[in-house]
């Protein structure tokens, strides 16, 4: 697993890449910071592999998490 920096991800985004963001913070840390990622699904990480089958395939990932 690498990291991604906000601009390669941005790029990523704007250039229209299968790319999805999955926000495992909490509610309380979502709440803290001001509120959702745009675009983000907002997990609790018990629900990734369920959601995972309902992504395309061969779609990069992208896991926000504080």
């Amino acid at each position: 697993i690498g990291r991604i920096h906000a601009t390669e991800l941005k790029q990523r985004l704007d250039d229209g890449d299968a790319t999805w963001i999955i926000d495992l913070r909490s509610p309380y840390s979502v709440e803290r910071s001001g509120g959702r990622l745009p675009g983000a699904m907002v997990l609790h990480e018990s629900q990734v592999l369920e959601h995972l089958r309902n992504l395309p395939e061969g779609a990069h990932l992208v896991f926000y998490c504080s």
